[in-house]
């Protein structure tokens, strides 16, 4: 199992100062986006994974505020699955190389 799902967007790293239902509105497009693309990839359940986080740019990035961003992205996936996200065992891999966008490559 390979797939990709977006880079998210910077307005859900947790340092991002915005009020709260701007970020709210944010979280629910990104973590729809998300199950579109998960629809048109059809991955198969598997609840240990690992991701990789490809920066949209060479800019320095903090990993723990990624993953954090990445939570609508993680709920998708439960969503998709119709699983917990406290069940998935995942392993974070260093951030990956840049690409034009941003990509989170999730595989087993």
């Amino acid at each position: 199992m390979k797939f990709t799902l977006p880079f998210p967007p910077a307005i859900l790293n947790p340092n991002h100062k915005k009020h709260w239902a701007v970020k709210a509105r944010a979280f629910k497009k990104y973590k729809n986006h998300c199950l579109i693309m998960l629809a048109a990839q059809k991955p198969a359940l598997n609840l240990k994974f690992s991701i990789t986080f490809h920066p949209p740019t060479k800019h320095k990035r903090d990993r723990d505020n990624i993953i954090s961003a990445f939570k609508a992205g993680q709920d998708a996936l439960a969503h998709y699955w119709g699983v917990d996200d406290s069940e998935f065992i995942i392993q974070y891999m260093p951030l990956g190389e840049p690409v034009k966008g941003g990509a989170v490559v999730i595989e087993d």
